[in-house]
């Protein structure tokens, strides 16, 4: 990597060179003024050569000023990133168009908050050029008034996007008419992702504007919240494609909450089917599975999730564990409406905490919706000790340390700090003062096959059997320790904790902490069980032992 310095003095343009002869291929530029930002993308989107292009932008407002005709266009050839400087706020107040034929490279917006300053962000009206992909990442796209109707428009029938993309962004207060994605261009692909979409008054997610039936399309909305999303003036759907793409196209909705259209209430009786995930009358493979569905068609006798449909033609349909038509919210999760933290002012918080089943309802074991709304409040009683085992990952509180736990053999286990991030599916053992910690998940999709574990340590996401022989954490008289189960007095551990296994005859694990001070009360540090200390079964020591079955230095002991 090479770094030059242009004349402009807060302009670095860092140069990838790959090949002997040198040739750029890769370039990073940050800017931190509205004439830089144009300066830069003008040369990124007009260059005729090279692949990529990161422009890399300070914290403020950036608009047209500067540009061509005050609008961003699709580049020529390359991918061009607009990416937000780690930490930076930045707004993009602009319009995006192609009016020149010859324009088909990428555009990736990451990072970045989206004001478009038209009724359409990006009009693709005049380009003949088959586009590459168009990326949004982790951006939030809004209105201040004048943005109402599409975030994509326009195009010509005879070319195609390769792909629209839609990952962990939040889309909200945008519309009141028109389809969000209304491409004159044949699309490859959408996708939307791990993201949370509300209060948008339009009509359909994405919208087939021309037909061509040999051309095969593929949706697919993923771990998404949606919340007061379409008009039903008439019909709507996250994919309405008519009979404008083949019947080999492809719809997958996985791990959503979907909470209805603009004016829906939840718990309300829906007699219409005008709110549904597809609307095809060419047929297709449809594949919705382990999703929240409201607003839906539910009048019928017996509720039928395939009103969640609209289609014709040949129809593969694959529909599972898609609530409430397949349970209803109370029996399934335990609520009769969806417990957002505060959904009327866009916060889509959920803590599990005591809805247990949500954390592994997904297709792939973990939470549905947008995974970065998770949320788990841990209590720590007096014992400053406690166990934790999370279907997301998220950042340890301040105030919070976390350990995992390791077993070779004798009486000890070995505790290893984990710093900053607790992954998810990883049991850990938890100190901290008493109190109340909020544990809130950043976003990452994981999946679990199976049991989760880590070290020596099991976790547990419903009410579980601890096998016999495993360890526990126990408050036994103030003792605090992995107490040893016993088949005569069988032990549960509840929802998101976790049990230890290990191959001793040790009545109560040793915890090693190395050099870590923990605070946790009474559990030492690879101090071992003096000879001649007596407890009981259930692990109360006993200075004077009366008759009776003891545990002395990990073994049965009867006392006579």
């Amino acid at each position: 990597m090479k770094c030059k310095k242009f004349p402009s003095k807060a302009v670095f343009l860092c140069l990838a060179l790959i090949g002997w002869a040198g040739a750029a291929q890769a370039e990073t530029v940050e800017v931190s003024t509205q004439a830089q930002f144009a300066t830069a993308y003008t040369a990124a989107a007009n260059a005729t050569e090279g692949t990529e292009t990161t422009i890399v932008m300070a914290a403020g407002d950036y608009d047209g000023t500067g540009i061509r005709w005050e609008q961003l266009e699709i580049p020529m050839v390359r991918t061009v990133t607009l990416q937000a400087a780690d930490g930076a706020a930045v707004s993009l107040k602009i319009k995006v168009r192609s009016a020149e034929a010859t324009r088909s490279g990428s555009l990736i917006f990451d990072g970045i908050k989206i004001v478009p300053s038209n009724t359409y962000f990006m009009d693709l009206s005049g380009n003949t050029s088959n586009i590459g992909d168009l990326i949004f990442r982790n951006c939030e796209i809004t209105s201040d008034g004048s943005f109402n109707r599409c975030l994509i428009t326009g195009g010509n029938e005879a070319y195609t996007i390769n792909s629209i993309v839609i990952e962990n962004c939040r889309i909200h207060d945008c519309g009141d008419s028109y389809n969000f994605i209304w491409s004159q261009h044949l699309v490859k692909s959408v996708s939307v992702t791990n993201s949370t979409l509300y209060n948008y008054g339009g009509e359909s997610v994405f919208c087939a504007r021309v037909k061509n039936q040999e051309f095969a399309f593929n949706f697919t909305f993923c771990n998404n919240t949606v919340y007061q999303w379409a008009n039903t003036s008439s019909r709507r759907a996250f994919a309405a494609v008519g009979d404008n793409y083949s019947s080999a196209s492809t719809y997958t909705f996985k791990d959503n909450i979907i909470c209805g259209y603009k004016g829906y209430t939840e718990g309300s009786t829906v007699t219409n089917d005008r709110f549904v995930l597809v609307q095809t009358s060419n047929g297709g493979v449809i594949n919705i599975l382990n999703n929240i569905l409201l607003g839906f068609k539910n009048d019928d006798a017996t509720p039928n999730k395939d009103k969640t449909i609209w289609g014709t033609g040949t129809l593969t349909k694959t529909i599972t564990n898609a609530w409430p038509y397949d349970g209803d919210l109370n029996t399934t999760f335990g609520f009769t409406n969806i417990p957002f933290a505060d959904a009327a002012h866009g916060d889509f918080t959920l803590d599990i905490t005591n809805y247990p089943k949500l954390a592994t309802c997904s297709t792939v074991g973990s939470m549905i919706g947008a995974p970065q709304h998770g949320k788990y409040t841990l209590t720590v009683g007096a014992a400053k000790a406690a166990t934790l085992t999370l279907p997301f990952e998220t950042t340890i509180p301040d105030g919070v340390k976390a350990y995992a736990l390791s077993y070779t053999s004798g009486d000890n286990a070995t505790a290893t700090p984990v710093e900053t991030t607790l992954p998810a599916h990883t049991p850990v053992l938890v100190n901290a003062e008493t109190g109340s910690y909020a544990f809130s998940a950043t976003g990452t999709v994981e999946s679990v096959a199976g049991t989760p574990q880590s070290g020596a340590m099991t976790g547990a996401y419903i009410l579980t059997d601890v096998p016999t022989g495993s360890y526990v954490l126990q408050n036994h008289g103030g003792n605090v320790g992995f107490y040893k189960v016993a088949s005569e007095t069988p032990q549960q551990i509840n929802p998101f904790r976790a049990y230890l296994t290990a191959v001793s005859l040790a009545h109560m694990l040793n915890i090693d902490f190395g050099s870590e001070t923990t605070g946790i009360n009474k559990v030492r540090s690879s101090v071992p069980m003096v000879s001649g200390e007596y407890y009981t079964l259930h692990g109360q020591r006993v200075v004077h032992p009366t008759k009776g079955l003891y545990i002395v230095n990990g073994k049965k002991v009867l006392v006579k």
